[in-house]
């Protein structure tokens, strides 16, 4: 144990020095066991892993990088502790393995964390939320707009006035760089993961005082694409900052001011976010410590969460969302839905992104008998809805909480204006190819009529029953 004990100080100095990419390290000696084997417990997690030292053998271990957290490796000759220092970025160290006959190698890592949420930043946010069309968001929805990825996917709106002063004021640099490279990788099988992970990752970054684009703000990945952290924007980030600069953009931005602050205010009077947050809260044991929603009258139909976190996932210190959804200006088209179903219908778009943080969850506890039910998913869904949720977890927990949502409906708003809402929400998903939707909604509701235990409480017997009624068709 002592031998063993020096070399732990030898290993620090190769893993506190924090930087955005550590290098892979390795351990600056070998690790001995006369037994064959090693021994590996990971984090706050019960379970311990057996290495068996084999010729040849490579062994590699990775958890969740967060603040505290460490490794502990033992044989029968030596224990070490390998400490997460580098936060929030990643750090990998390989280990030599070796026992009288054999040996082998085992590369232990923590990955970068997602975000990093001072002190500060979790106590002011804590319980509350709120709407935002950030700066550096709103630019890469502009380039997105201006390029392929935009038409190649289903996010496209209608022309608008908004729309009208992007298209004159950015034409002339509709053959920028960054806008060529978009046009070259939005091809149609790639176009929706390139424009998410462009659009989603921007918000890692916000402008300085000086117009320089800085990675500053606590998100530090929203989405990965190509096995990038960042996506590419972060890969294309010399190119933004060119586009924002030769464009003008700032100026443009502050120019439109005051109509980003009328759709924020327009939201908040149709999106009833802490009504919301209660009633899930009131269904699931999960909880969530702050709520972000953010939009761009530049999105069409596509909407999409993030979660993040800080401390250990299982029982985090703090939680925030984040919703990237479109704005009110297809709510509000002049004739388009009737005044007295836009707060409902609307709300649809908030809530199905709000409730797959509690509704997930719940699904990963009976993933095989959501699997039985949906053995034979094209049943459930079409091609073109299987092209976006291709397993059964993920096509379940569309039903769900699209479900949910209508129960929601019934629950808070007049009996009238809710059977209207449902209507049109079932409608919506038989357009988007979600074969049994209504019959799923009577069954959930049926269900919970005959029971004052919660979703939550019932989801077992939710699924069971849902199977012997498919089960009878």
């Amino acid at each position: 144990m002592q031998r063993f004990a020096s070399f732990i100080c030898f290993l620090l100095p190769l893993v506190t020095v924090c930087q955005p990419t550590l290098p892979e390290q390795s351990f600056p000696g070998v690790i001995e066991s006369m037994e064959g084997q090693a021994y590996l417990q990971v984090g706050r997690s019960a379970y311990i892993d057996t290495i068996l030292i084999e010729a040849g053998k490579d062994h590699h271990f990775r958890t969740s990088g967060f603040r505290g957290v460490d490794m502990t490796l033992w044989t029968d000759q030596d224990t070490l502790h390998y400490t997460y220092v580098n936060f929030p970025h990643g750090q990998t160290v390989v280990f030599p393995l070796r026992s009288p006959r054999d040996s082998a190698t085992l590369q232990l890592e923590f990955q970068a964390s997602s975000s990093y949420f001072a002190a500060d930043y979790m106590a002011r946010r804590r319980g509350t939320y709120d709407f935002d069309i950030p700066e550096v968001y709103e630019l890469a929805n502009v380039i997105l707009y201006l390029s392929d990825c935009s038409a190649r996917t289903p996010n496209r709106p209608d022309p608008d006035a908004y729309i009208h002063r992007v298209e004159a004021y950015f034409s002339p640099f509709r053959d920028h760089k960054v806008i060529q490279i978009l046009n070259n990788l939005c091809v149609q099988e790639n176009a929706f993961p390139t424009y998410m992970a462009f659009r989603e990752n921007s918000i890692c970054y916000s402008f300085d005082k000086a117009g320089r684009l800085q990675y500053d703000t606590p998100y530090k990945s929203v989405r990965y694409h190509e096995g990038i952290a960042g996506g590419v924007f972060r890969q294309l980030l010399y190119l933004v900052q060119d586009f924002a600069d030769q464009s003008d953009f700032r100026s443009f931005f502050a120019g439109n001011r005051e109509y980003y602050q009328s759709l924020l205010d327009r939201q908040k009077e149709l999106l009833n976010i802490r009504q919301m947050w209660d009633w899930l809260e009131r269904e699931f044991p999960d909880s969530q410590d702050s709520y972000r929603i953010l939009s761009s009258p530049l999105i069409g139909g596509s909407h999409s969460t993030a979660h993040f976190r800080d401390g250990y996932p299982l029982e985090p210190s703090f939680t925030e969302c984040i919703m990237f959804i479109n704005t009110t200006r297809n709510i509000d088209t002049p004739g388009k839905f009737p005044e007295d179903l836009k707060e409902p219908l609307y709300a649809g778009i908030v809530f199905t992104e709000i409730d797959h943080n509690y509704v997930n969850p719940a699904s990963r506890e009976h993933r095989k008998a959501i699997a039985n039910l949906m053995d034979n998913l094209n049943t459930w869904a079409t091609e073109a809805a299987m092209s976006n949720y291709r397993s059964a977890s993920s096509v379940f927990n569309e039903y769900m909480t699209h479900a949910l949502f209508c129960l929601y409906l019934s629950d808070v708003f007049p009996k009238e204006i809710a059977d209207r809402a449902i209507e049109k929400r079932i409608q919506l998903m038989d357009r988007r190819g979600f074969l049994k939707f209504s019959m799923f909604v009577d069954i959930l509701r049926e269900h919970l009529q005959q029971t004052s235990s919660t979703i939550y409480e019932e989801y077992g017997s939710i699924i069971a029953r849902v199977q012997k009624v498919v089960g009878m068709d």
